[in-house]
């Protein structure tokens, strides 16, 4: 199959694209090893709250709870003791 010049009708569009030089170096085809362990090291992690849906009763929850805890444990240790 020949290959044709796209730019073979349009003498004055052609005469401007042979004023350009372009080396275009060669980029290879496979992934070097190193570049397959920097892809593992370095993509993405799966968000695992992403399935769960977070609404306000949620997260206003998230922030109590650990407040309530540090207000019962020690009212609870004073007691013991």
């Amino acid at each position: 199959m020949e290959t044709k010049e796209p730019f073979d009708q349009e003498k004055e569009l052609s005469h401007l694209m042979d004023q350009f030089h372009v080396t275009v170096p060669d980029f290879p085809a496979q992934k070097t090893p190193m570049d397959r362990v920097g892809d593992l090291l370095f993509s993405e992690a799966p968000n695992p709250l992403q399935s769960m849906s977070l609404t306000t009763s949620s997260i206003t929850l998230i922030q109590t709870i650990p407040v309530a805890v540090a207000v019962v444990i020690p009212g609870l240790l004073l007691w013991l003791l």
